[in-house]
């Protein structure tokens, strides 16, 4: 099944529509604010030029045509003040406050590449949360799409309602995936988010999601960042340039609890 953008008309209904399913499509840029940050990106990229290993600015892997490609830039927001910039999008912020609740803190960005035939620029099935673990379960991630994201190059695979789960096991290591893959094995049950360049998708952190990889002919990118409501703390030990900055509302004086236990990974990997 495919979802392509459709703009829900008001708060109540963008949030029943997230509560129900555990995503969101909505439209966001214009043209002109697109390729500003296509312009970034490719200042950005420029100085990954020739890299055949990741290091600390970006993530590289070989291509099924023997050459090597960036398939990530790590924390995009202090490499270029475009992407900084849109962290604090009123567009984009109105979106998470519908979501998350009027108080609302930056956790951390990063832009995925998907060049072509690169089958270290697929994703496999995942929730957001056991690999950022906080207090509760207001965390919202979103995704720009600098280019039309379709089935053919990659796009957001979902299992719509999946996030009522709660928090599932998930096996830790290179490849970091949901542990019971009965979970998302009826494919019937799958999800294609189609959104054009300059649109948005939001889904819930424990939304289990995944992507293929690119069969396209051209690369196909887009910015990510996640975004939690103040009151929720990270129990991780992840770090990033502005984490915890408060982009909208107040800061809290307490912190918001949820019951239960949860299988975590046993320390935070470099993001």
């Amino acid at each position: 099944m495919t979802q392509s953008i459709a703009q829900q008309q008001t708060t109540a209904e963008q949030r029943a529509f997230y509560d129900e399913h555990g995503y969101l499509i909505a439209d966001l840029l214009d043209r002109d604010e697109v390729e500003r940050l296509r312009a970034a990106l490719a200042e950005v990229l420029a100085r990954g030029a020739g890299l055949t290993k990741s290091n600390a600015d970006f993530f590289v892997a070989a291509g099924e045509d023997g050459r090597h490609h960036i398939t990530r830039v790590r924390h995009p927001i202090a490499q270029h003040p475009a992407f900084l910039d849109l962290v604090s999008h009123p567009k984009l912020l109105d979106l998470v406050e519908a979501l998350i609740g009027p108080n609302i803190q930056f956790v951390h960005s990063k832009i995925n590449l998907k060049p072509p035939a690169t089958e270290a620029a697929a994703y496999p099935w995942h929730q957001d949360w056991p690999f950022n673990p906080h207090t509760n379960l207001d965390m919202v991630a979103v995704m720009v799409p600098l280019d039309d994201a379709n089935a053919q190059n990659g796009c957001l695979r979902v299992v719509p309602g999946s996030h009522r789960l709660g928090p599932v096991d998930h096996r830790y290591g290179w490849e970091f995936e949901v542990e019971d893959h009965r979970l998302v094995a009826d494919t019937s049950r799958h999800m294609l988010l189609e959104v054009s360049a300059g649109g948005v998708t939001l889904h819930h952190c424990c939304l289990l999601h995944s992507s293929t990889e690119n069969l396209g002919k051209r690369s196909r990118n887009a910015i990510l960042f996640d975004y939690r409501a103040a009151d929720n703390a990270q129990l991780g030990t992840a770090t990033g340039p502005h984490r915890g900055l408060l982009v909208r509302g107040v800061q809290p004086t307490t912190v918001r609890m949820i019951a239960g236990s949860f299988k975590v990974r046993d320390a935070a990997p470099p993001e």
